[in-house]
């Protein structure tokens, strides 16, 4: 992987996070559109980030999906099928099936093979195992040499690396496994599927407030092409009184979990939410913002998705084969409207962003290593005990030299946020008024927390040197 990979992804969220920075207006960023305002940067930029994004969403969702909320119901096989042969047209995939032969070498029938991984022995690999072997290769920074035609990335190799030992390599459809990711692991409701709806509801008679969280506990598979009941177009709509009749008729397979928002906790947020705007929220933003903090899950897969969302859009705006579709590309932009509330949260998040990049760049093998001498990790809070252990378990194996045992700390706490990171393993709580980030390392019986002040957390990634141009 090239540094150029790492410093694009900076920009791109600079770029976006600029879009957000004061309020989101949809009609400026249409105005941005229109007037080729993102022609300043190379296509090829939004292709890079895109699968920069396409990373985190499978990395923060994957285990929730498949070992929290859906457990084994559901199945990837029917939906490549319909991707395939519905979403793609048959000159389409003969061209990628021509490039895949001409760089690769690969002869593949794409509509019958059924796959988006193909390795160089011609090993008929699982969907199943082609999820593993792409998250594990998202997680270790394994993978690279993007490949395409006219700036588009239509591929990239990835591979899985453990203890020096290669043990698989292959070749990634970047646009198949595009719709792939969003289809499985985007918690969307729309082109995914939720694995957790949740929202505010009042009770004006006794002046209550309630956090709800719907789960599912049925048994049927989600495919990607059937009806299911998470999916269901009820939970998009504004009306809590079919929305409660639908779930008390189907309270055998969802599960509502109420939670009562006391007087204390309404006026710890709004009197956040006020600091942030600076000026008197709107019930709606103050109950977003608690939302986000009760339901952190599915606010930052929202945030995830809405600039995947933003992001094709201009892609294919600047695109010649889309010239016929920019109503389309308008209306999908215009569904961006809800953002009006949620900037608010968004703005934010974007920190999370600039800190996956840093942890991704931290994994990258074939660059420079990052100076741990110049990082200062002030402000985390951590487990001193379990910090002194890893630091000599790691000088012991050889991964630590004793002469930068001193800066052990600084190992520790990059390894608890990677790990957190890509379990997807995060929580924010709201504390006096700042925002407190936690980082769960759980590994068997083994929990190490990291926590750390928002505000410390800028400094921790802005005022340190993480070596972009090395």
């Amino acid at each position: 992987m090239s540094v150029k990979y790492f410093k694009n992804n900076f920009n791109i969220i600079m770029l976006y996070r600029n879009l957000y920075a004061f309020k989101f207006d949809i009609n400026e960023i249409k105005e941005k559109i229109f007037h080729n305002f993102f022609r300043n940067y190379n296509i090829t930029d939004f292709f890079l980030f895109r699968i920069f994004l396409d990373s985190c969403l499978l990395l923060f969702n994957k285990e929730k999906m498949e070992k929290s909320y859906f457990k084994k119901k559901f199945k990837y096989n029917d939906y490549i099928e319909k991707l395939l042969k519905d979403f793609y047209s048959q000159e389409y995939l003969k061209n990628l099936e021509e490039i895949l032969f001409n760089s690769y070498g690969f002869n593949i029938d794409l509509l019958n093979t059924k796959m988006f991984y193909f390795d160089p022995k011609g090993t008929n690999v699982n969907l199943y195992d082609t999820i593993k072997i792409l998250r594990d290769s998202f997680a270790h920074m394994q993978y690279g040499n993007f490949t395409g035609v006219s700036k588009k990335i239509l591929f990239y190799g990835i591979y899985n690396k453990d203890k020096g030992k290669l043990k698989t390599r292959g070749i990634i459809i970047e646009p198949i496994v595009h719709k792939f990711i969003e289809a499985f692991f985007s918690n969307n409701l729309n082109n995914g599927i939720p694995y957790k709806h949740s929202f505010i509801t009042k009770n004006c008679l006794k002046n209550e407030i309630f956090f709800n969280e719907v789960t599912y506990k049925g048994n049927t598979l989600y495919n990607g092409v059937d009806y299911h009941l998470m999916k269901d177009k009820i939970f998009g709509k504004r009306s809590f009184k079919k929305l409660k009749e639908f779930l008390n008729i189907n309270n055998n397979e969802l599960d509502l979990k109420k939670k009562l928002i006391d007087e204390t906790d309404f006026k710890k947020f709004k009197v956040f939410t006020e600091n942030l705007l600076a000026r008197n929220p709107i019930d709606e933003e103050i109950e977003y913002t608690i939302k986000a903090f009760y339901d952190f899950e599915t606010e930052f897969s929202n945030f995830l998705y809405h600039l995947i969302q933003l992001n094709d859009r201009i892609i294919e705006y600047h695109l010649p084969e889309y010239k016929t579709q920019q109503d389309l590309i308008m209306k999908s932009i215009n569904e961006l409207e809800e953002d009006k509330t949620s900037w608010i949260m968004f703005k934010i998040f974007f920190d999370f962003l600039f800190l996956v990049n840093i942890i991704l760049r931290n994994q990258e093998y074939y660059m420079s290593p990052i100076d741990i001498k110049k990082i200062n990790p002030y402000g985390f809070e951590k487990d001193d005990k379990a910090m002194v252990n890893y630091i000599n378990k790691k000088i012991i194996e050889g991964k630590i030299e004793e002469n930068n045992a001193k800066y052990g700390n600084v190992y520790y706490i990059l390894e608890r946020i990677r790990n957190a990171i890509m379990h997807g393993n995060i929580k924010i709580l709201l504390e006096n008024n700042n925002i407190l980030l936690k980082f769960l390392d759980k590994y068997n019986s083994r929990e190490d927390v990291l926590s750390i002040e928002l505000n410390k957390l800028k400094n921790f990634i802005f005022l340190n040197d993480w070596s972009y141009d090395k």
